[in-house]
């Protein structure tokens, strides 16, 4: 599994490594959306400061978003920061944040340049 997944008391951290495809993405997304502590998480981490984007295409994207958008009934209110550098994976998450923006007023979202950005951020 090339994620891991680390609970905290207000929220979750999610640690991509290696190479991540959509499906990655799409399982880290099921096993938060499962958990009954997402009800009441404030904030969810996704640091791809140690992965690569793999082969990922607007119907990809369109699948997480898909999924995010079914867990915000559920999860009222969440800060979703996407922690990386690389311009690939920024395209990606600006992708996904047009989507969710777009049809989800409940989440707030940021692309965060490091961990340290994204605990500072969803600390407010």
């Amino acid at each position: 599994m090339p994620f891991t997944i680390n609970w905290e008391k207000k929220g979750v951290v999610r640690t991509f490594h290696g190479i991540v495809h959509a499906e990655e993405v799409l399982e880290a997304d099921r096993i938060f959306s499962a958990d009954p502590r997402s009800n009441t998480a404030q904030y969810q981490i996704s640091d791809f400061t140690q992965g690569t984007p793999g082969i990922v295409d607007d119907a990809h994207i369109d699948a997480i978003a898909a999924l995010d958008l079914g867990s915000a009934y559920s999860i009222p209110r969440l800060k979703v920061a996407l922690v990386s550098n690389d311009p690939d994976v920024i395209e990606l998450c600006q992708k996904y944040m047009e989507i969710m923006t777009k049809d989800n007023g409940h989440w707030s979202f940021k692309i965060c340049k490091d961990m340290k950005d994204a605990r500072n951020w969803v600390s407010k």
